[in-house]
């Protein structure tokens, strides 16, 4: 995915194919999110998922460069997850 984001900016067709992916992860979440935490509004549970997501790339990149090497993926999406439960 990292090859292919870069690339999305200049080739319509593979913009298509990693906007697809990325959205199917994002419903797909939504809807684990709707099910675990059924008296959220769908707004916050799309803000999640949406976190989650971007998460799910942006984060790997830090750790690559141990920008805050405290701040796991587990633990930041810990941490999103629990505003749900307000």
């Amino acid at each position: 995915m990292a090859a292919l984001l870069p690339a999305s900016l200049y080739d319509p067709k593979i913009k298509t194919v990693v906007y697809k992916m990325y959205s199917l992860f994002l419903d797909e979440l939504i809807i684990e999110l709707k099910a675990t935490y059924p008296n959220q509004t769908n707004d916050k549970l799309r803000e999640c998922a949406y976190n989650i997501v971007c998460l799910s790339f942006g984060s790997g990149w830090m750790s690559n460069i141990d920008l805050c090497p405290e701040l796991t993926s587990k633990k930041i999406a810990y941490s999103l997850l629990s505003e749900l439960k307000e």
